[in-house]
């Protein structure tokens, strides 16, 4: 996986949540754009929880990106 290709999925307009998956298995949901840092030309990302954590992940061990389904929101009560 390279930069480009992150950095395409965060500027797609409109955004669809993704998650990264590693060679390890590991998967790391993308819900929104602001929760993913790409550091190029150090091939590393930074990805954060929704909780605050995060992890750095190493571009080159990333295996695939899959779309995930978005999230409904409630409907507001209009008073």
């Amino acid at each position: 996986m390279n930069a480009a290709t992150l950095r395409e999925m965060l500027h797609k307009n409109p955004y669809h949540p993704f998650e990264i998956v590693m060679d390890t298995g590991q998967t790391h949901p993308v819900r929104h754009p602001d929760y993913l840092f790409v550091m190029a030309p150090a091939d590393r990302a930074i990805v954060v929880e929704e909780s605050g954590h995060f992890h750095i992940l190493d571009l080159p061990h990333v295996t695939s990106l899959t779309v995930l389904p978005r999230r409904k929101t409630r409907a507001r009560n209009p008073a």
